[in-house]
């Protein structure tokens, strides 16, 4: 999804309006509510000469995601595309100055500094206590909603739970649909355990970021199996098109053997012929008689197990990267349970939400036969 409204945009900048615009309908169609859509809408709208239907698009798109500093540039371009001088356009020089200052719309002579810029300065470096302080000083003269949402995050971040919340819910007493200020109530709502309020959270920042990164971020950082993570495979419809597509304009070179110098198979395409037998041995030892095409699924989760056990992490990684698509969750309950929180983390972090979700509930489920399963096995007659 991204990535294919970034190739809309690119379609903006290089003079063909009309087809991103094709392509715009298209994703407003599976997703009305999105942001990205939203911007790029905004980019169309520059493009065609309506900057009145631009500058109001902006400030609605700014009350989703008040740092968003497309968003902000979209804003200023308009302002000055409708001939206003004076404050508007010095303020919405100074807020994108303060979130993005390199950017190429703020002009040649960027404004001076303000208390917002020197804050988010410190808070790109790094430098959160610095950054709370500056931000906090410039929340005090300016009503910006960025300042109030930046300073939950960094609350937030040094533990400050409550405090992050309430500053988060004052943000969204004004901007109910504020995307960061959403996920600041959803994470801190679940470090407290209030499991519904967070899932409520997360649910309205889904709406306007349907690509779900930034939620799914959050679940894998908190581990919280409970949440329902949504199942959404529409969305990976855009992204294997337009992987296809860059497949048929570059196909990839077809594997050659190198019985002498291949790499670990994990994780490695071959040719039909090959494809689930060793990479150095294509034609012999036990697995040849017994790996075919039509086992791939459990041949894959066999392997994966085998690698849990072992503590191969870099290893699982490489196969996840290969083969996850591969993996059937029902086979989960054959890998080891104490490796299913980090399996889940990695899967997050490679987009694979749907196994993730999986392996977080069966990790739930598993934790606390998990505990007592050494002490059954050894009273166990079978055993």
């Amino acid at each position: 999804m991204a990535a294919v409204v970034a190739m809309a945009d690119e379609l903006v900048g290089a003079a063909r309006p009309q087809i991103a615009a094709d392509l715009l309908e298209q994703i407003k169609a599976a997703f009305p509510d999105s942001l990205g859509a939203r911007l790029l809408s905004l980019r169309l709208d520059l493009a065609g000469d309506r900057p009145s239907e631009a500058l109001d698009g902006a400030r609605e798109a700014l009350r989703i995601d008040p740092t968003n500093p497309q968003a902000l540039a979209i804003e200023l371009q308009a302002r000055r595309a409708l001939g206003e001088s004076g404050e508007g356009i010095a303020t919405a020089r100074r807020r994108l100055a303060a979130i993005a200052p390199d950017h190429p719309q703020i002009g040649p002579e960027p404004p001076t500094p303000t208390l917002a810029g020197i804050g988010f300065m410190h808070l790109r470096q790094g430098r959160q206590l610095l950054a709370q302080r500056w931000l906090g000083e410039a929340a005090q003269t300016e009503d910006w909603p960025e300042l109030a949402a930046a300073i939950a995050q960094l609350q937030l971040e040094s533990g400050q739970v409550r405090g992050a919340l309430e500053s988060a819910r004052a943000v969204l007493d004004k901007l109910p649909d504020c995307l960061p200020a959403n996920l600041v109530c959803a994470q801190a709502n679940a470090e407290l355990g209030k499991l519904a309020l967070a899932d409520k959270h997360l649910k309205r920042a889904r709406r306007f970021d349907p690509e779900f990164e930034l939620a799914r971020r959050l679940y894998g950082r908190l581990r919280v199996s409970r949440l329902e993570l949504p199942s959404i495979p529409e969305l990976e419809l855009p992204e294997m098109l337009l992987a296809r597509a860059r497949r048929a304009l570059d196909p990839p070179d077809e594997p050659v053997a190198d019985t002498e110098s291949a790499p670990d198979p994990v994780g490695e395409y071959s040719p039909p012929s090959s494809r689930f037998l060793p990479a150095e041995d294509a034609g012999s030892g036990p697995d040849s008689a017994t790996e075919t095409p039509d086992s791939h699924v459990p041949a894959a989760t066999g392997e994966l197990a085998r690698l849990m056990e072992a503590g191969r992490w870099p290893a699982v990684l490489e196969l996840l990267r290969g083969s996850a698509h591969l993996l059937d969750p029902g086979q989960f309950v054959s890998l080891p349970p104490e490796g299913l929180p980090r399996l889940a983390d990695e899967l997050v972090r490679l987009n694979f939400s749907e196994l993730a979700t999986e392996a977080y509930r069966l990790a739930e489920r598993r934790s606390a036969p998990a505990v007592s399963e050494p002490a059954a096995d050894d009273a166990s007659p079978d055993n």
